[in-house]
């Protein structure tokens, strides 16, 4: 994922936000200086960001945005970061775009307040579009989840329909306003249903989600999930909600991959003719972004001590060894 930082001049605040989006596996670009420097590399570069993050006053982060806003389905995050007021808040793409996970990570980190600016969010209820981020389910009409997104902010439950496992991973992320319904194992339901109130059913499908994982042979169960959990910590994703998880063939059988072994799909690949050498890839990305077609690195390269890890979204094709 893509995140542009600016702050109108330099100091150890914008280094530190810098260091924690890397360490989480973010992409990177600082910029410093003159607002009108600023805004026209935004204006150039916005179609291309996950996220933006300005360093500076509210109303300046407000200005710098403006005029580039059209949907909070497809803009990016914009978030505000205080370090003098002691604060973190998201401008726009709180839920769907995933910037209140982001805001709420960096205000944790930095020790900062997180402010929240949605009604939902005050009310305690987890919006579907939230949902959505978090768990990589993409809609099968936008429209209808504007729809339900509002009905939600008027009290009403949503009904959710799904497999065992994903109906897990909804009840581990949603908190409020939900009315659980289990599809039979034996149907083998991808899709994720939700109904409110008598409107038409809103499907959403599960992408792929997959982790690739290099590791020394002397890692240990600790070193191994601290570094898994750093790389869903972004996106704040359960565990179980993983497709897979694919580590080099003669690492097969590691001790430190036990515990995960019974949570997740644990998948070897065969790193023979692997262009993990590539200057764009290391053997993480390249082990999870492999097995996908039409791959796209959600997080990448994020080191642990014995470990590393990245991950990826898209279409399985099964390459296992």
């Amino acid at each position: 994922m893509k995140v542009l930082l600016w702050a109108p001049s330099a100091n150890d605040e914008v280094k530190d936000v810098a260091g924690i989006l890397r360490s989480h596996g973010l992409e990177v670009k600082t910029i410093k200086g003159a607002f009108s420097k600023a805004h026209e590399y935004l204006r150039e570069s916005w179609n291309s960001l996950d996220f933006v993050i300005g360093v500076a006053p509210l109303p300046l982060c407000v200005r710098w945005v403006s005029g580039l806003l059209k949907s909070k389905y497809e803009d990016p995050s914009v978030l505000c970061v205080r370090p003098d007021g002691g604060y973190v808040l998201c401008l726009c793409g709180e839920h769907f775009r995933g910037g209140k996970c982001l805001a709420s990570l960096l205000a944790e980190t930095l020790r900062m307040k997180y402010i929240p600016t949605s009604k939902l969010d005050l009310m305690g209820i987890t919006p579907l579009d939230e949902l959505c981020f978090r768990l990589r389910l993409s809609p099968s009409s936008l429209r209808l989840l504007n729809d339900y997104v509002k009905c939600q902010a008027r009290g009403f439950k949503v009904a959710i329909k799904a497999s065992p496992r994903m109906l897990e991973c909804v009840k581990q992320v949603a908190s409020k306003s939900y009315i659980f319904k289990e599809y039979s194992s034996e149907r083998g339901v991808s899709a994720v249903i939700c109904q409110i109130n008598g409107l038409k059913p809103l499907a959403l499908k599960p992408r792929k989600v997959v982790l690739g994982m290099g590791l020394c042979s002397v890692a240990d169960k600790h070193d191994v999930s601290s570094t898994v959990g750093r790389a869903l910590s972004v996106l704040k994703m359960p565990l179980r909600r993983l497709d897979a998880l694919y580590v080099p063939d003669f690492r097969k059988g590691h001790p430190a991959l036990s515990d995960l072994e019974s949570l997740v799909p644990l998948k070897c690949l065969k790193i023979q003719g692997l262009s993990r050498r590539s200057k764009m890839r290391s053997l993480c990305e390249e082990l999870a972004i492999k097995p996908l077609k039409h791959g796209r690195l959600l997080v990448k390269k994020i080191k642990g001590k014995h470990s590393t890890a990245a991950l990826a979204e898209g279409i399985v094709h099964d390459r296992t060894g």
